[in-house]
């Protein structure tokens, strides 16, 4: 990444960060928490293009994806446990 991105990538969360005062919002977990799911939605919009809401999957499809998400997590889970032993 260049210098010019990641003054650009700095400036963006720098912005995020005050938005996230001007709510109000001290818990620092909380703070993290948010500007974790601002990232992530950028991730997901620069790689797919299209948000999820602009998704034409039924509930079943949905499901189906939110049930891998969680076998993933799963997995990760175990392998945090396992090596925290």
């Amino acid at each position: 990444m260049d210098s010019k991105n990641t003054g650009n990538s700095q400036k963006h969360q720098d912005f995020i960060r005050n938005k996230i005062k001007e709510l109000g919002v001290v818990d620092q977990n909380t703070i993290e928490l948010i500007e974790l799911i601002v990232q992530r939605d950028k991730q997901g919009m620069d790689l797919y293009k299209t948000t999820m809401r602009e998704k034409n999957w039924n509930v079943k499809r949905w499901l189906q994806e939110a049930l891998e998400e969680n076998i993933d997590k799963s997995r990760y889970l175990l392998e945090a446990i396992h090596r925290h032993e």
